[in-house]
């Protein structure tokens, strides 16, 4: 999930109330499914906030159901109480990317890249390039599933890709939250350890412990702590393969 800022502001269509929305609004906020690309909201808002993120996040659990995590930045507009709060109500883990990368959202600012691009195309063949409105953002994102192919042009499309998605199980989800709580214990000792205590690795710290260490952290901290746990608890589980790629050195002389 993130927030985006369109080219231009995104204004009522014809025959919507002028309160409907805001003919202020330049910011957008983009709620896409990693696995399968899919584009699940397009939001236009007149302001870039918490609370509105935390709103659509409901609505569309409330549609959809509950993802095992969500990742975002650390902006405020993502980030703030509302949004964890709602998330913890609903069982979805937190995922925050690391200070000043980006790139860990790579698929969202993709997506965001490739809606822009469309809402441009749309409202440019209408005759007000400069004016794009709410059903144009709205055509922009169901164009994106329906036509787009991610996985070449013999793959399915985003939204055939998500008809076929499989729900997790309650047990499944536990299962989840209890692996990454155990994962999180383990990791703020080790944090612990570099820090106050040499890297001693035989000192034993019962779990109660260590979540009040866990309480003691500031926020980023806790971020690194829960990025790195909850990163494990999904490989553990198989939902999260990851890959390294060795670079060349052939390709560090340039």
């Amino acid at each position: 999930m993130d927030w985006t800022e369109t080219d231009s502001p995104v204004v009522a269509p014809s025959g919507v109330p002028s309160g409907a929305v805001d003919v202020s609004c330049r910011w957008t906020l983009l709620v896409r499914d990693l696995a399968g690309s899919m584009q699940l909201a397009a939001i236009p808002a007149a302001h870039a906030t918490a609370a509105v993120a935390a709103e659509t996040l409901r609505a569309l659990v409330a549609a959809h159901g509950a993802p095992l995590v969500l990742k975002t930045d650390n902006g405020s507009n993502v980030a703030e109480a509302e949004v964890r709060e709602a998330l913890a109500a609903m069982g979805i883990a937190h995922l925050r990317s690391p200070p000043g990368t980006p790139r860990y959202n790579g698929s969202v600012e993709a997506g965001i890249g490739s809606l822009k691009a469309r809402l441009r195309a749309i409202a440019s063949a209408r005759g007000r390039p400069a004016a794009p409105t709410a059903d144009d953002l709205e055509e922009a994102r169901l164009e994106a599933n329906e036509l787009s192919r991610p996985w070449g042009e013999r793959g399915p499309t985003p939204g055939e890709r998500w008809k076929t998605r499989r729900h997790a199980a309650a047990a499944e989800r536990e299962a989840l939250a209890a692996a990454i709580a155990s994962a999180s214990r383990e990791e703020t000792l080790k944090l612990w350890r570099r820090r106050a205590e040499g890297g001693n690795a035989e000192i034993s710290v019962c779990a109660a412990e260590a979540d009040a260490i866990l309480n003691s952290l500031d926020a980023t901290d806790r971020a690194t702590v829960a990025r790195r746990a909850i990163r494990r608890a999904l490989e553990a589980h198989g939902y999260l393969i990851s890959r390294r790629t060795a670079i060349s050195s052939t390709h560090l002389h340039d």
